[in-house]
């Protein structure tokens, strides 16, 4: 599914750019691209800073 956002240029930077909803994905019913991009923004990317963790971000 990232590679499809990719390359069809549906994100700015780290964002999607795109309304989730109106993206269509021939590859996957409704229910596992539902899915998929549940577990895609639940992902939580930990800040580092100096060496210390710091904050995390989460793509709500």
């Amino acid at each position: 599914m990232i590679d499809k956002i990719v390359a069809e240029k549906w994100h700015t930077g780290d964002k999607i750019s795109e309304h989730i909803e109106e993206i269509k994905f021939e590859e996957f019913d409704n229910s596992t691209k539902d899915k998929i991009l549940t577990e895609l923004f639940n992902i939580q990317i930990r800040m580092v800073d100096d060496g210390e963790e710091t904050d995390s971000y989460w793509h709500l």
